[in-house]
């Protein structure tokens, strides 16, 4: 197998003020190449678990010449009975505000059985941190879909950054200098730990496009290399796991690779705190700080595999004490969870 050397463009660092990394920061309008999935809006159907008549919008794939596979479709509205839950959401949120916990913050819940979802606070965006790190998943996942041997190829880490790689709060295993690692390997350092060294290496093995295609493809906004301030929704970010639960981007084997390493992230201290053991997870996190400004933003995004009722949740949030945003997401997460799991 061929061994690579460690070599990073300086343009593709992309280092945040407040040490947290977000990286991949590419052209915010995709050239001509690349085939934007095709958005439509059709079958007027009733929502399985609402009262009203719901459209359904479909995103297709347009990268092939006779096919057009569906990514996802999605209810274009919210439905009426999560409408409780959103309530309270929305008020344990105002009041983490008024005490000065909380800045601000956004919360996407999607029932996975029927599609029933609803979005608090959906207006607002954030930086995703170490959330980007699943589209790139995504981004080898796909790439290895057409040479599976990209997988086993090794390459070796023997090079520091020209710029510093910074540190993160919630740190955990890390690749070591001098060593070889498989693309494999580095994608597990990168899922299950949000190692930033392995995510740097993959970053210089692969063509910046491919990581913008995978946002175009999915209709989410495109990052600009040019602006390091990057923000997303809830909604939006929520649809890179999504495509990973539904095999609607990659094979079904390339997807269950995605999500079994995804089920292993260490990081329980807020959307799985309190989320019992037996119940499968797949998840990420990612952090974000800005020191001069003393703000923080901690978020999480995951399937939760309850039994008969999977959903995927997304919690974001901005605050000026970044000790205390674990426990306001935590807090969320059983909101929804006890929901959930006592919904009829």
């Amino acid at each position: 197998m061929k061994t690579s050397n460690f070599n990073i463009p300086v343009n593709l660092l992309a280092v945040l003020a407040g040490g947290v990394i977000s990286f991949f920061i590419f052209s915010s309008h995709a050239p001509s190449i690349l085939n934007k999935a095709e958005a439509t809006t059709v079958v007027q159907a009733p929502a399985t678990r609402s009262e009203t008549v719901c459209s359904w919008h479909i995103m297709r794939e347009t990268r092939y010449k006779f096919i057009r596979p569906i990514l996802y479709r999605e209810k274009e509205c919210e439905s009426e009975i999560y409408s409780s839950l959103k309530a309270s959401l929305g008020n344990y949120i105002e009041d983490c505000k008024t005490s000065g916990q909380l800045i601000s913050s956004s919360v996407y819940v999607r029932n996975l059985t029927n599609g029933d979802w609803i979005d608090c606070n959906p207006q607002l965006t954030f930086n995703p941190g170490s959330l980007a790190k699943v589209p790139l998943l995504l981004t080898y996942l796909h790439l290895a879909e057409t040479d599976h041997s990209i997988l086993d190829s090794k390459v070796k880490y023997d090079k520091l950054p020209d710029e510093r790689i910074p540190t993160q709060t919630f740190e955990n295993k890390s690749i070591k200098l001098g060593n070889t690692y498989t693309v494999k390997e580095l994608l597990e350092y990168m899922s299950v730990y949000s190692d930033n060294s392995a995510t740097f290496l993959l970053n210089s093995m692969t063509n910046p496009e491919n990581y913008k295609t995978t946002f175009y493809e999915l209709g989410v906004p495109v990052p600009s290399m040019k602006d390091r301030g990057y923000e997303i929704s809830a909604k939006d970010y929520s649809r890179f796991l999504w495509v990973l639960y539904n095999s609607s981007y990659v094979s079904r084997p390339l997807s269950e690779f995605g999500c079994s390493l995804l089920s292993k992230a260490e990081f329980r201290q807020g959307l799985l705190k309190n989320i019992p053991d037996t119940i499968k997870v797949m998840h990420k996190f990612g952090e974000f700080g800005n020191v001069a400004a003393g703000i923080h933003q901690l978020h999480e995004s995951a399937v939760i595999y309850l039994a008969g009722k999977p959903y995927e949740i997304t919690v974001m949030t901005r605050g000026k004490n970044k000790e205390v945003l674990p426990g306001i997401i935590s807090h969320l997460s059983d909101m929804v969870f006890e929901h959930m799991k006592t919904e009829s």
